[in-house]
């Protein structure tokens, strides 16, 4: 059996670098859209088949950066949706252990202390903090 180890900050990170990008990738489309094409469209000058096939060259780029930016986008909703998810099932298995080892605990009358909480709950971090890498 595998183990599948998921890092909340990192998915936050991605989540957030790719929504980053996708602004940037936008920006970028309308600078192009604005101080390129425009400046394309509005030359007064004759019209010669280079100035059409930049413009159609630029409305191509421009299709892909949108297209590019409604990847990132959606990218960036799926890794919340993702990270939410796992979220979720954490509660979920943090739940259902609770409830079944506190019927077991009721089960066979085994009491909790102080110090037997402690250093539980102290070797569950070592064993959760050595677990990151």
């Amino acid at each position: 059996m595998g183990t599948l180890v998921i890092s909340y900050d990192d998915l936050n990170d991605a989540s957030h670098q790719a929504k980053n990008l996708a602004e940037k990738l936008g920006d970028y489309a309308n600078e192009l859209e604005h101080k390129v094409c425009r400046k394309v469209n509005e030359y007064s000058g004759e019209r010669t088949q280079i100035l059409y096939d930049a413009d159609g060259f630029m409305r191509k780029k421009l299709e892909k950066l949108q297209q590019k930016k409604i990847d990132f986008t959606t990218l960036s909703s799926n890794i919340k949706t993702f990270e939410l998810n796992c979220k979720t099932a954490d509660n979920n298995v943090a739940r259902f252990i609770k409830t079944i080892t506190g019927d077991f605990k009721k089960a066979y009358k085994i009491k909790e202390n102080v110090i037997t909480n402690f250093f539980n709950y102290i070797g569950v971090a070592i064993g959760n903090y050595s677990n990151r890498d």
